[in-house]
């Protein structure tokens, strides 16, 4: 199992709430091997597709014709924390934003599942992105933790039920169920395909796809065609092997660092 990422530095109080080693042991262990398998080609496309951010960087573009110098700089957040729901088992969509504060260098990173234990594949998605500190914890709780925080933080929410106030801290929002459609039935397991997004994509045609679709899943020649054929704007295509794989709008790894730009007079 992945090594833990964190260095947390919080109240004994939490200690109490963290999911036991024993308990996230059981869930891989009960876990299906094919599925385990999936979880960690999904991790192996995120660095691929993100590749891996420099722990810091400063950046100087001077515009001679302009006379203007700017200089940019970027760094991890001081602390992540990823918020998720008891009873929502997506493992995929789990995966790839549990991997967000690796892909960005953040090392001090939780998760906390809202009011009850999060499922095996939810622990094995979370233990294989890196992250061993997990929580249950309630509403309240997560509020004395948010305000017990010092740093720049950065909170990542795949709850749909949260309603909490997050202490000024700013927040990522993925609870948003996709729009997913099943284009090559025979090429897929069903049970692979829920436990991977959370349920079964409905069945579709190319040419009648759901409004706003966010991802197909269809074998290797309608994949190919779906590609090159521009007419069809897919965000994601995904082929046999890759159910494990998702990818969230526009940059979230850039969710999880600081950043900061100025234009110095001085030349």
């Amino acid at each position: 199992m992945a090594e833990s990422q964190t260095i947390l530095n919080l109240a004994d109080w939490l200690w109490e709430h963290r999911v036991p080693e024993a308990r996230r042991e059981e869930a891989y262990n009960a876990v299906q091997p094919n599925h385990k398998a999936l979880i960690k080609r999904g991790i192996q496309c995120a660095f691929t597709f993100f590749g891996c951010e420099p722990s810091q960087s400063l950046t100087q573009i001077t515009d001679a014709n302009a006379g203007l110098r700017r200089v940019s700089a970027a760094q991890p957040a001081d602390w992540a924390l990823l918020l998720v729901d008891g009873e929502q088992s997506a493992a995929a969509r789990l995966t790839a934003a549990a991997i967000l504060p690796r892909l960005a260098g953040v090392l001090d990173v939780a998760a906390v599942s809202i009011g009850s234990p999060p499922p095996n594949a939810s622990l094995v998605s979370l233990e294989l992105a890196g992250i061993e500190d997990i929580f249950v914890l309630s509403e309240e709780e997560i509020g004395l933790l948010l305000r017990s925080r010092t740093g720049c933080g950065r909170i990542c929410c795949l709850s749909h039920k949260a309603k909490l106030s997050c202490d000024g801290h700013p927040v990522l929002l993925t609870d948003r169920k996709p729009s997913l459609a099943l284009l090559s039935p025979n090429a897929f397991d069903r049970d692979t395909l829920a436990c991977m997004h959370g349920f079964v994509p409905a069945q579709a045609l190319s040419s009648d796809l759901p409004k706003h679709c966010d991802a197909v899943f269809a074998d290797e020649p309608t994949c190919a065609r779906l590609i090159e054929d521009s007419t069809i704007p897919i965000p994601l295509i995904l082929s046999p092997g890759l159910e494990g794989f998702w990818l969230y709008p526009a940059r979230p790894v850039d969710f999880l660092l600081q950043k900061h730009a100025f234009f110095p007079t001085a030349q």
